[in-house]
């Protein structure tokens, strides 16, 4: 049993269905240039158009750090996608085999190519489920409200507050926050959960390259030693942003420096491009 009120309220919106679409086209085009007879180079440019979703009835927001504002998909001169595509996604392929010896038994090979993929922070984390479309509508202690799992108290959410006298947690059978989106700032939104994508995010991409000594052994059996490297970069990744700085760019009062990374009503889900990283192996 809940004798006291709750630190949190917080309420799902059902959407359903989001009908998303986006263009992931790559054309290719290579060639082999036999230099010498123990020489062969590899040549080859790929061309990716990996565009940002649309939703077909634009129902889809992106959550503007600077501002604090909710934009909505094709209003007030955004565009549908919300994120700039990036139409730079040029891959080059360079490739050689190299005959090191006469009889052809021993031969080098190595090779370089820059691969681009799409990276949109996961299946949770769609523009499609921002608000206010969907989400979660919240509403916390410290913002006034006085609710238990039975109701809320009718000085809830009021100007002038529950006084002490009044805080009897039987009493509270007033209705419950809903999570309708109705009446939410776009322009200044509070008590929700957003979602966050940079519009300077460029596409994802991994450079890949190798080189190899193969050697013949007898008909039948060959022996090879090979180096593999990778590095991929604009990587993207996502954090949970929270603390004071968000309530008083939202026009929140701000928290105590001791409670204000527990009380944080709204969360911020920010997709950014991750610093460059390697890895090697040989084998």
């Amino acid at each position: 049993m809940l004798a006291g009120f709750v630190d949190g309220y917080a309420h799902g919106t059902s959407f359903g269905m989001v009908g998303t679409r986006s263009w992931e086209n790559g054309f290719f085009a290579q060639d082999d240039y036999r230099v010498t007879r123990r020489l062969t180079l590899n040549f080859g440019l790929r061309y990716d158009v990996l565009t940002w979703p649309v939703e077909v009835l634009d129902r889809q927001a992106n959550f503007d750090l600077a501002t604090g504002a909710l934009i909505v998909a094709g209003s007030n001169g955004a565009s549908r996608s919300l994120i700039p595509n990036d139409y730079h996604n040029f891959g080059p392929r360079l490739g050689f085999a190299y005959q090191l010896t006469r009889d052809g038994k021993t031969v080098v090979r190595g090779g370089y190519g820059l691969f681009y993929f799409l990276d949109r922070g996961g299946i949770s984390n769609q523009l499609a489920q921002n608000p206010p479309f969907s989400g979660t509508n919240g509403v916390g202690y410290f913002q006034g409200a006085r609710i238990t799992l039975s109701g809320s108290l009718p000085c809830s959410n009021t100007t002038a507050g529950c006084t002490q006298a009044q805080l009897i947690s039987t009493n509270a059978t007033g209705p419950l926050p809903s999570g309708d989106f109705t009446n939410l700032n776009l322009a200044a939104p509070t008590g929700v959960s957003v979602i966050a994508v940079l519009p300077k995010n460029l596409t994802s991409r991994v450079s890949q390259w190798n080189l190899q000594v193969q050697r013949q052994l007898d008909t039948n059996s060959s022996a090879s030693f090979a180096y593999v490297g990778t590095q991929g970069d604009r990587l993207t990744r996502n954090y949970k942003r929270q603390s004071a700085v968000v309530w008083r760019t939202l026009g929140q009062p701000t928290l105590p420096q001791t409670r204000q990374h527990h009380h944080a009503g709204q969360q911020r889900q920010v997709l950014l491009p991750l610093f460059s990283k390697r890895s090697t192996n040989a084998g």
